[in-house]
């Protein structure tokens, strides 16, 4: 499906300590033994050229290779990566029987907003995980956006911008929409987002560094907001390299993966496409990939079998250039 094309807006912020360095596995491990020759290079030109790249993790069938480039490794905010880690938790609901990408935004909350626009009838969560409801501008960015203007009630702040093109034919990238999947995900659980996350995705990767980014009521974002390392992230683009299985766990539903990472919506001229958070491009052949501001990567190499996180606080046309180096 050809979707006509808006622009991209994503995600800013930093937090918490440890030594670089570390046996724990969700640190760097500042082993190289085993790197490819492409993050090799990735180093170099992080080095070469003095970027602001906190760490970079490589994970393949040979192990785990890291490098940190902190006195004192942190964890940090990912960005729009985040919205991986939403629609995967989104995912379990899905493959469970306990959501619907086929209901509208409408049923999920209509008791809750008894004034809520008709509109959000033709708008499916399907719609919103794809960046397709019909909205035509981007919002509710807590990380460059005045919080003070999206209220107290940050959903019914979303729900108010009803969708003016038709759901499903118009892109538009949104933290907005992403934050919706976010109280769909509370609506369903009775409980914040995040638990859901931590307890289907955190604990069957044993990922133990985090924080979220939470609205007025505690719910996580869902957008933006998570704050992980780069063996986190690594750890969980292996995953979903591997069809969902870690460790030979199901994590998440196989068929879920293949829908997230597949072909969903063209956004542009360039052969950019969206599935439910991932990003790919025909010029990449056998990768998909998520990413987030200030140069935020994780890229899935389905060909070489390996997966590449990148955390920074650098400008995205400096660390698109490291992605070129993974990705061709």
């Amino acid at each position: 499906m050809k979707i006509k094309k808006t622009l991209l807006c994503l995600s800013a912020l930093s937090l918490l300590l440890c030594s670089c360095g570390s046996k724990d596995e969700n640190y760097c491990n500042n082993d190289l033994t085993n790197a490819s020759s492409k993050l090799k290079t990735v180093i170099k030109q992080v080095e070469d050229d003095r970027l602001n790249v906190f760490s970079v993790t490589e994970i393949s069938k040979k192990g785990t290779s890291s490098k940190c480039f902190e006195a004192k490794e942190d964890i940090h905010n990912i960005y729009s990566l985040s919205k991986n880690f939403t629609s995967m938790a989104m995912g379990t609901l899905i493959s469970e029987g306990k959501a619907d990408v086929t209901k509208s935004i409408y049923d999920y909350f209509s008791s809750d907003y008894p004034n809520m626009d008709v509109k959000w009838k033709e708008c499916t969560l399907g719609n919103v995980m794809t960046q397709t409801t019909g909205i035509t501008s981007g919002f509710l960015d807590v990380d460059q956006d005045d919080v003070a203007s999206f209220g107290d009630d940050y959903l019914k702040t979303a729900l108010d911008h009803v969708p003016t093109e038709t759901p499903g034919t118009y892109f538009q990238y949104s933290d907005s929409n992403y934050y919706i999947v976010s109280s769909v995900i509370k609506k369903i659980t009775g409980n914040n987002s995040q638990e859901l996350i931590k307890e289907k995705i955190f604990k069957p990767l044993n990922i133990t560094h985090y924080d979220f980014v939470t609205d007025t009521k505690g719910n996580f974002m869902g957008a933006t907001g998570l704050y992980l390392t780069s063996p986190e992230v690594a750890k969980f683009g292996y995953m979903l390299l591997k069809g969902g299985k870690y460790n030979d766990v199901q994590v998440i539903d196989a068929d879920y993966v293949a829908k997230a990472t597949s072909q969903i919506v063209e956004t542009d001229d360039n052969g950019t496409f969206y599935g439910y958070s991932i990003w790919s491009n025909v010029g990449y052949k056998n990768i998909f990939y998520g990413n987030g501001m200030l140069g935020q990567y994780m890229v899935c190499d389905l060909n070489r079998q390996v997966v590449t996180a990148i955390i920074s606080e650098e400008s995205v046309s400096v660390v698109d250039e490291l992605f070129d180096t993974l990705a061709n």
